[in-house]
Order: structure tokens, then C-alpha cells, then sequence
């Protein structure tokens, strides 16, 4: 069968089945591969800061990075983010192209949540 894909997609096409879902470690494992191997995304006119913030008791820190304007000390628009990954793959750091567009596109604070991802919850469940 013969697929045609956008001539800007075809490099990412053949990456799709790279990823075995039934092996989360060694998926996340590449993913850090594929995001190590990219170029640092372009932060001029951005403030980015990392931070963890309180969840529910008796549960980890939840990760959160701050996307602002350099140029702006009032109140902003703000967009909430989750990353993709279906909560098994993804990291914050897999939507940084994308949370720095929009800050520069709409002039608005945007605020990436982490969560814990399916694999690592179930263990902390199963082993404490």
C-alpha cells in the first residue's frame, strides 16, 4: 500500500513505528533520544522558569514550567498546557516549541503542567 504524506512530514512519518507502546520504558527512552538529538528551542523574548508546585498528599511534586513575554510585568491572558503522551510518554520539555509560539503569538503567560505517567504510577502502587 502507498501512503502520501505532506513533503514537511515524511521525515517524521518513519519515526511512527519506532514506538512500542507495550514497552513504555524503552519508549520514553527513545523519545529522550529523539528530544536530546534536537536543537535547544529559541527562548529570546521568553522567560521560561521551572518549578514544582504541592500536589495531593503523600504524592511527589508536580513539575510546572512558566512560558512569559521578557517585555511584560503586568497581568497577562495565561493558557493552561498538558503535554501529549497519553500519560505513558510525554514530558513537558516535548512541547516547548509549541508553548513558546504561543506566548509569542497571543502575548500571554502559558503554564505547562507535568503529571506522572501511567507506568510510574502503577509501580509506585505495586512496590511503595
Amino acid at each position: 500500500m502507498t501512503y502520501r504524506y505532506d513533503a514537511d512530514l515524511v521525515g517524521a512519518a518513519a519515526l511512527f513505528d519506532a514506538f512500542d507502546l507495550t514497552d513504555p520504558e524503552a519508549t520514553r527512552a527513545r523519545l529522550r533520544e529523539f528530544s536530546a538529538a534536537r536543537p535547544a528551542p529559541d527562548t529570546t523574548g521568553v522567560e521560561v522558569t521551572d518549578l514544582e508546585i504541592p500536589g495531593l498528599p503523600d504524592n511527589p511534586l508536580v513539575p510546572v514550567r512558566i512560558y512569559r513575554p521578557a517585555d511584560s510585568d503586568g497581568i497577562l491572558p495565561a493558557v493552561l498546557n498538558f503535554h501529549g503522551g497519553g500519560f505513558v510518554t510525554g514530558v513537558i520539555p516535548n512541547d516547548d516549541p509549541t508553548c513558546l509560539d504561543i506566548v509569542r503569538r497571543l502575548h500571554a503567560v502559558v503554564v505547562s503542567m507535568g503529571y506522572r505517567l501511567r507506568a510510574a504510577v502503577l509501580r509506585r502502587a505495586l512496590h511503595g
